[in-house]
C-alpha cells in the first residue's frame, strides 16, 4: 500500500448511522489540517470496530488532491499488502469523530481480516462510539488523472492485456491471410506457366520437332527448368537466359522429322508423283 490511497471525496454522503453529511473541499482541508499522527495516530482496521481492534497499519499523513481526500499509510502488515494487491478489498471506509473533522480510523471492507500476529491493539474510548462512518468504493472516486489505486491498476493491466491479445490475434489473422494470398498467387502463376508450356509443346509437335509421345517428358522437364532461378549462358553469343528458355531453344532447333509429309498424302510420293499405297500387314 505504497503511495496515496483514496479515502473520501466531496459531495453528499450518507453515514452508516443514516445521517446525511456534505463534504466540501474546505471540509476535506479541515480534516487534513486536523490530523496530527504525533498526537493521535489513526489506525488501519477491518470493518467498523466499536471498542477495540488490531491495527493492521497506521495513517501516516493526509492530503486533499482536487476533490479527493487521500491517505498515506505506514507499518502496514505484509498479509494486508498481499490481500490488497490481490484486489480482495473493494471498499474503504473512514470514521470521523462526532465533530466531523477529526479522523478516527480507516477501515478495509470486502473480506475477512488476515491472521497476522504481533499487531498492536487499538482501544477506542466510549465517547468515540458515535463516530460517523462513511463507506466508499472505487466507483465513487472516478478518474483522478495520474493517481493510481490497486483496482485501477488491475483494470489497466487487464485492458492492456485485452488490447495486446486483440493485436496479436489481428496480426496472426493478417499473417494467415498473407500466406493464403501468397499460396493463391503461387498456384495461379504455376497454372499460367503450365498453360504456356503446353502451348509451346503443341507448337513443337506441329513443327515436327518432337513426337507426340514425348509430350509428357518434355512438359516435366520444362516445368522443372522453370523452377530454376537466375539466368545462364550456355554458349558464346547465346546470351543469358533462364534455363527453361535454353531448353525450348534446343528443342526448336531440332530437325523437322517430316512425319506429316510422310503419312498425310498416301496418293503422292515425295517427288510429287502418284504413289502406291503399300499394305504393310503382309510383312507381319
Amino acid at each position: 500500500m505504497s503511495g496515496w490511497i483514496d479515502l473520501c471525496r466531496t459531495g453528499t454522503w450518507v453515514a452508516k448511522s443514516g445521517c446525511q453529511v456534505t463534504f466540501t473541499a474546505g471540509d476535506l482541508d479541515a480534516i487534513v489540517e486536523g490530523y496530527d499522527p504525533k498526537k493521535r495516530e489513526a489506525p488501519l482496521v477491518f470493518g467498523h470496530p466499536k471498542d477495540d481492534a488490531p491495527a493492521y497499519g497506521w495513517v501516516e499523513a493526509l492530503r486533499r488532491n482536487g476533490d479527493v481526500l487521500q491517505g498515506k499509510f505506514t507499518q502496514v502488515a505484509d498479509g494486508v499488502k498481499e490481500l490488497v494487491a490481490q484486489g480482495r478489498y473493494k471498499k474503504v471506509s473512514i470514521a470521523l469523530f462526532p465533530d466531523g473533522k477529526t479522523l478516527r480510523h480507516v477501515g478495509l471492507l470486502g473480506a475477512a481480516a488476515p491472521a497476522v500476529s504481533g499487531l498492536r491493539s487499538v482501544k477506542f474510548e466510549a465517547e468515540e462510539g458515535d463516530a460517523k462512518v462513511f463507506e466508499f468504493s472505487e466507483e465513487d472516486f472516478g478518474d483522478k488523472g495520474d493517481e493510481m489505486t490497486v483496482e485501477k491498476l488491475q483494470r489497466q493491466l487487464e485492458e492492456e492485456k485485452r488490447k495486446r491479445e486483440a493485436m496479436e490475434a489481428e496480426a496472426s489473422q493478417a499473417k494467415e491471410e498473407a500466406k493464403r494470398q501468397a499460396a493463391e498467387l503461387s498456384a495461379y502463376q504455376a497454372k499460367q506457366r503450365e498453360k504456356e508450356v503446353d502451348g509451346r509443346i503443341e507448337k513443337l509437335i506441329e513443327e515436327n520437332r518432337i513426337l507426340p509421345t514425348d509430350r509428357a517428358l518434355v512438359k516435366t522437364l520444362a516445368l522443372s527448368f522453370g523452377k530454376v532461378a537466375g539466368e545462364i549462358e550456355l554458349s558464346e553469343g547465346s546470351g543469358k537466359k533462364p534455363p527453361v528458355e535454353h531448353f525450348f531453344d534446343l528443342l526448336s532447333g531440332m530437325p523437322d522429322r517430316k512425319l506429316t509429309s510422310e503419312f498425310s498424302s498416301p496418293d503422292k510420293d515425295k517427288d510429287g508423283k502418284d504413289g502406291k499405297l503399300i499394305d504393310l500387314t503382309k510383312y507381319v
